[in-house]
């Protein structure tokens, strides 16, 4: 019991989603974008995919945030061509 308000559970915490920015690895991004690694490096040789962070010498990784606005792009591209 919350022995606050004497309810069961304690209330829900606000989380401001604009500080959630973890970083997305390659090997997660196929589960995260839905797209085959190949598919992902050639958006990114063509500018149409997020570039990556530098990690270190031999690693990189992504935004989240900049992934979740890439893929509001494609839905809302989406969108407009079925108006």
């Amino acid at each position: 019991m919350n022995s606050e308000n004497n309810t069961p559970f304690a209330p829900a915490k606000r989380i401001d989603l604009t500080e959630l920015n973890r970083i997305v690895r390659k090997k997660e991004l196929p589960k995260f974008t839905g797209l085959q690694r190949t598919t992902i490096d050639d958006l990114i040789r063509v500018g149409n995919f997020p570039k990556p962070i530098p990690l270190g010498k031999r690693s990189v990784g992504w935004l989240e945030s900049e992934l979740l606005d890439w893929q509001r792009a494609r839905v809302a591209e989406r969108d407009r061509q079925h108006d």
